[in-house]
């Protein structure tokens, strides 16, 4: 259980940083976007940052299952012990 946990821990912690490294990646190019004349690179930069906040949102689900897998190796601990 304790493997299962860890695991999900480090993917929450790979999808966050890989989510807000996307979603900066879009930002910097609405930056840019303010010379685009054709507001092309201001859509794409806004679909880019939309991805990598679904992503750094999503990664929060992995934070949720290691919580419950926790909780299941507490209540086993505690039957161990009584």
């Amino acid at each position: 259980m304790r493997d299962v946990t860890g695991n999900e821990l480090l993917e929450f912690r790979d999808l966050c940083f890989t989510g807000a490294a996307i979603q900066a990646t879009g930002i910097a190019l609405l930056f840019l976007a303010q010379n685009d004349e054709t507001g092309s690179l201001t859509a794409t930069g806004a679909a880019i940052s939309f991805v990598g906040g679904l992503i750094s949102f999503f990664s929060h689900t992995k934070i949720g299952k290691a919580g419950e897998n926790l909780k299941e190796s507490a209540k086993e601990i505690e039957k161990l012990s009584d």
